[in-house]
């Protein structure tokens, strides 16, 4: 079918040297000078670390709870100034936090550092909202167009003035309609 070509084929005289063409010999070279110095000034990206270790089991500790884990309780094999510096961090947190827990006790109120929720204030606010309540019942009673809302704001009244000779232990001294228009 296919016959072999002879040795001495050669169709260069019609197409020319086709085996091998020096003038693009240059190009190649440029092309790769080019590529090299485009790959030198493309911005480095900075080295990364690799994401931390995911625990597959449940009974591991994640890497956040193992770093405090061994921030509050450091390995035996630190150096001395490590350990120091530990000891004084942790003792600072300790006498932070139990000033704190004593302040809002009241343990200060003798020099003058009163608690958060010290009794004598906490009264003299209930006093006040009392009062208030009081006073803003006497004005809406007084400015009630029908009898159902006077007597439903003279049943408040009693309710409020009740309440005040419990905490008081004597009336409140009540204006009257003239006095509150």
């Amino acid at each position: 079918m296919d016959k072999p070509l002879p040795d001495d084929f050669d169709l260069s005289e019609h197409y020319g040297d086709a085996s091998y063409d020096e003038r693009y010999d240059d190009e190649d070279d440029e092309d790769q000078e080019r590529e090299q110095k485009a790959a030198n000034h493309r911005p480095k990206r900075p080295a990364r670390n690799g994401a931390p270790e995911v625990s597959k089991s449940a009974h591991e500790k994640s890497s956040m709870l193992k770093a405090l884990f061994e921030f509050f309780i450091p390995s035996l094999n630190q150096d001395p100034e490590t350990k120091r510096r530990w000891r004084i961090s942790i003792g600072f947190a300790v006498f932070c936090l139990s000033t704190a827990t004593l302040h809002s006790y009241g343990v200060f109120a003798p020099f003058g550092f009163q608690g958060f929720a010290n009794a004598a204030s906490v009264k003299s606010v209930e006093d006040y909202i009392l009062n208030k309540d009081l006073f803003d019942t006497r004005l809406l009673q007084c400015k009630a167009l029908t009898p159902e809302s006077r007597q439903f704001y003279a049943k408040r009244m009693q309710e409020l003035t009740n309440k005040f000779l419990e905490t008081k232990g004597l009336y409140p001294n009540l204006p009257t309609c003239a006095e509150v228009q």
